[in-house]
C-alpha cells in the first residue's frame, strides 16, 4: 500500500456526509486497435484498451449532442477519430455539430438541425460517415470490488479542491469515495483514478498540473451519474459511469472520453470535447485485477 502523497494545499470537505469488435472498431490484438469500418481502417498503435475506452463518448443507451455549438474532435492527433457511439440511438440536435469521427449506432440516428458534419479524420476506405453496427460491450464496473487497492478511502459524501498529487506511471494513486463526490476547483498532479460509490458532480475545474498530449491521466469511475451543469468549466479526465453521464453547461471544455452504461448527453452551447486515450496502465488496474 502507497504512503498518502497529499499536497498540503488540498482542501479536504467532509460533509459528514472487454474485447469484442463491431464493424467500426475493427480487430483488436495485442499491439494495435484497428478503427474506422470493418476493413480496419485506423490504426492505433500498442494499444490493450478496452474496445469501449477507443472511443470519445459512448453510450449503453442514448447518446445525444444537443446545442450549439458542440465540437467533438482529437485532442492532439490529427489522424485519430473522435469516434461516437451508442448501443440504441445517437441523437444530433442542433445548430453547428461537428464530430470528427464515426458515429455509430445500433437502432437509429436522428440528425435535426443546420450544419451538423460528422467527418472522420481517418477514412481511407472511404466508409460512411454513420451507419448501425453490432453492440459494443460495456462492462459493469463495481467500484467496491477495487477498495482494497485504494491509497485512501473517504467514507462519507466528499467534496476535493484544491491541489492532490497523485502517483506516477508505475505507481498511479487512487482514491476511494463511499458516498457522493464534488469536484470543486481541483488540480490533479500526476497518474490517478477516482473511485465513487454514489453520484460525481463537476463544481468547477478538475485540471491536470501537466496534461499528456495524447493521454488521460486521470480516470473517475462512478457507481451512479457523473454531473456537470457548471458554466465555464474545465475538465481533464476520462469518465466510466454506470448511470448516465449528462454535460449540461455553458462554455465547457472536456479534454478525455465519456463511457456511460446508461445515456450519454452533452446540452448546452460551446461545449468542446477534445478525444484522448486514457493513459493503459489506468485501464489495466481495472480490467486486468477483478473479473468484470
Amino acid at each position: 500500500m502507497k504512503s498518502i502523497r497529499m499536497n498540503l494545499s488540498l482542501a479536504v470537505v467532509l460533509l459528514a456526509f472487454s474485447y469484442g469488435c463491431d464493424s467500426q472498431s475493427g480487430i483488436t490484438d495485442n499491439t494495435t486497435e484497428k478503427r474506422g469500418g470493418s476493413s480496419g481502417t485506423q490504426v492505433i498503435q500498442n494499444s490493450n484498451l478496452p474496445q469501449f475506452l477507443m472511443y470519445s463518448i459512448i453510450g449503453g443507451e442514448e447518446v445525444k449532442l444537443n446545442g450549439s455549438p458542440i465540437w467533438v474532435k482529437e485532442a492532439f492527433n490529427p489522424n485519430l477519430n473522435a469516434d461516437v457511439h451508442s448501443n440504441e440511438n445517437v441523437i444530433l440536435n442542433g445548430n453547428i455539430i461537428k464530430v470528427e469521427g464515426f458515429v455509430t449506432y445500433v437502432n437509429n440516428i436522428i440528425i435535426d438541425g443546420d450544419d451538423i458534419n460528422i467527418s472522420p479524420n481517418f477514412n481511407p476506405n472511404n466508409l460512411p460517415h454513420y451507419y448501425s453496427v453490432p453492440s459494443v460491450e460495456i462492462p459493469h464496473i463495481n467500484v467496491e470490488d477495487y477498495k482494497w487497492m485504494a491509497d485512501i478511502v473517504y467514507e462519507g459524501d466528499t467534496q476535493l479542491s484544491g491541489n492532490l498529487d497523485l502517483g506516477s506511471q508505475a505507481d498511479p494513486y487512487i482514491i476511494y469515495v463511499a458516498g457522493n463526490l464534488d469536484l470543486d476547483q481541483v488540480v490533479f498532479n500526476g497518474y490517478g483514478i477516482i473511485l465513487a460509490e454514489k453520484e460525481v458532480d463537476v463544481v468547477s475545474n478538475v485540471l491536470d498540473s501537466s496534461p499528456d498530449p495524447e493521454h488521460s491521466k486521470l480516470f473517475i469511475v462512478t457507481n451512479d451519474k457523473f454531473i456537470l451543469n457548471s458554466s465555464s468549466t474545465t475538465l481533464h479526465a476520462a469518465v466510466y459511469a454506470k448511470y448516465e453521464i449528462n454535460i449540461n453547461a455553458e462554455q465547457a471544455f472536456i479534454e478525455g472520453s465519456l463511457a456511460s452504461l446508461s445515456k450519454n448527453t452533452l446540452n448546452g452551447n460551446k461545449i468542446d470535447l477534445r478525444f484522448k486515450l486514457l493513459y493503459e496502465g489506468l485501464s489495466d488496474l481495472i480490467f486486468d485485477s477483478v473479473d468484470n
